[in-house]
């Protein structure tokens, strides 16, 4: 599940990812639960939440 957008993080050298997200249904539990990936890593998209016109302009 995607509950975040635009991360970076920041070690050694600056990394962007598009997306970070947890597992569903169990939610954010800590950050050792949590995924870091970009759109190209997508192969599906099972479900989508609720979007108003921002939300599909943006």
């Amino acid at each position: 599940m995607i509950f975040g957008r635009k991360q970076q993080v920041e070690t050694e050298e600056v990394r962007k990812f598009d997306y970070i997200g947890c597992p569903y249904s169990e939610g954010y539990i800590n950050p050792d639960f949590t995924y870091l990936f970009n759109h190209d890593d997508i192969q599906e998209v099972v479900s989508t939440g609720y979007e108003n016109q921002e939300e599909r302009t943006f």
